[in-house]
């Protein structure tokens, strides 16, 4: 919601709407690197949720919608896992 403003257009507002974005953990921020790097198990998990489109993971993944606009402020936290805190 705070880097894709296509969510907030569908509910008629502006990213200028919201003060900021809370996000928790940090390992779906870019869903195709989570796929290629997080091993066996959670590759076939993220392929099961955000399928196998690289073009649908790039849409669902905030990293993508970093240019602006954005929300004016993000606290981004995470769990000390490596994937996590990188993506973080």
């Amino acid at each position: 919601v705070g880097t894709d403003p296509h969510y907030l257009d569908h509910a008629h507002l502006h990213p200028d709407a919201l003060k900021g974005v809370i996000l928790l953990d940090g390992a779906a921020y870019d869903v195709p690197r989570q796929i290629a790097e997080g091993g066996t198990f959670m590759h076939d998990r993220y392929l099961e949720a955000f399928g196998s489109d690289p073009a649908r993971q790039k849409a669902l993944s905030p990293t993508f919608h970093a240019a602006a606009p954005n929300v004016p402020s993000f606290l981004i936290l995470h769990v000390a896992r490596a994937d996590g805190t990188a993506q973080s």
